[in-house]
């Protein structure tokens, strides 16, 4: 079985990409993988794919506008080129996409040739690429049941949708509590807030918080502590704000080890990406989610799902400030049993499984075409 698969752009579309890819590794299959040439997939692939016999292909990504001008159109005939030079070469029984602009000539030259196409949407609400795609995949699968009522699924009799969940990055034995905060060289008898803005980072996160932690009083200060993970841009400013703070705190631009910094946490600020939606859910973080403004509006909705559980915490990034902030992290802080029931009710949105479930739904869709 050779299984082509094209994700990229950030860590929500890469990071299910590659624990997908670690499952159908271990059944045997030879694997492809085409990403983007952008400095935020190259730093997330950097430390991920080491055991994986993958092969990065840089494809130019399609406009994200309607095609406007000539160079609109060059790029486009480029990506196209490249895809179906790859498909000529790799010749995949299958092609797998986890959206964003890669996605898009890739699995439409995979078609093309004949290959069947599955597609993976993260979002309650499908992203762009997923959108146009949907029509060509014999497979749809789902991160959230709700995705069905905010999208109508282009009818076909081949076509099969199914609701997987959304794969994650972990392993079955996770660090305990202890064993984090040590990583972090933080305290066991504090209280440890988890701030991040997705792989990309968050410029507004990353000036309201600090600006927020300024305006705690010294007590709820001592009883504190932070792991801010800031992003490639903002991680030195970050730093330098933190470095005036009276707050027991680590900075990072980026942090691989996901599974300690989540569970060192007592409550997360950030971003509502359906990654790392799942991922809080995974390890029952409660939150306080300032989704992404721009786009459909898919990181509101994914907030939406948390918040109507009882597991977080809705901040629209226009009303964020550092008094309406300082306010509901105050009343968080000295609130340990909402905290506790908020961690729980996160816990209950979880999808166990799902990247084995991808991946069989990749063999069921392989099986039914021979490589040419």
């Amino acid at each position: 079985m050779r299984v082509l698969v094209a994700a990229g752009g950030s860590g929500g579309h890469l990071f299910p990409a590659l624990s997908v890819m670690q499952r159908l590794h271990q059944q045997g299959a030879t694997l492809c993988f085409v990403t983007s040439d952008s400095p935020v997939d190259h730093e997330l692939l950097t430390s991920q794919v080491n055991a994986l016999p993958w092969s990065e292909i840089v494809i130019e990504p399609l406009p994200v506008r309607p095609l406007a001008g000539l160079q609109d159109y060059l790029r486009l005939g480029v990506a196209w080129q490249r895809a179906e030079q790859l498909i000529r070469r790799f010749r995949p029984t299958v092609a797998v996409g986890f959206g964003s602009a890669v996605s898009g000539p890739t699995l439409l030259a995979a078609k093309w040739h004949g290959v069947p196409v599955l597609i993976h949407e993260q979002n309650v609400v499908p992203g762009q690429a997923n959108r146009w795609l949907a029509p060509f995949a014999n497979t749809i699968a789902l991160s959230f049941g709700d995705t069905r009522r905010h999208w109508q699924v282009p009818a076909g009799k081949d076509r099969r949708v199914v609701v997987t969940g959304n794969p994650l990055r972990f392993s079955a034995d996770q660090p305990s509590r202890a064993e984090s905060l040590k990583r972090f060289d933080l305290a066991e008898d504090r209280t440890t807030l988890l701030v991040m803005g997705g792989s990309q980072g968050a410029s507004t996160i990353n000036r309201i918080v600090p600006a927020t932690l300024a305006r705690l009083d010294a007590a709820t200060r001592e009883r504190l502590q932070v792991i801010h993970l800031a992003g490639l841009t903002d991680a030195r400013h970050v730093q330098e704000q933190y470095a005036a703070l009276p707050i027991r705190h680590q900075t990072y631009a980026f942090w691989d080890e996901m599974a300690h910094a989540y569970t060192a946490a007592d409550l997360v600020i950030g971003r509502a990406g359906a990654t790392s939606l799942a991922e809080l859910a995974h390890f029952g973080c409660p939150a306080i989610l300032v989704p992404y403004p721009f786009g459909r509006g898919h990181q509101r909705l994914n907030a939406t799902l948390a918040v109507h559980a009882g597991a977080a915490i809705l901040m629209d990034q226009v009303e964020l400030t550092p008094e309406r902030l300082h306010q509901t992290l105050q009343g968080l802080l000295a609130d340990r049993a909402r905290l506790a029931r908020m961690g729980q009710a996160m816990s209950r949105l979880a999808v166990y499984g799902a990247a084995q479930q991808l991946a069989e739904e990749i063999v069921t869709l392989a099986r039914g075409k021979k490589p040419s």
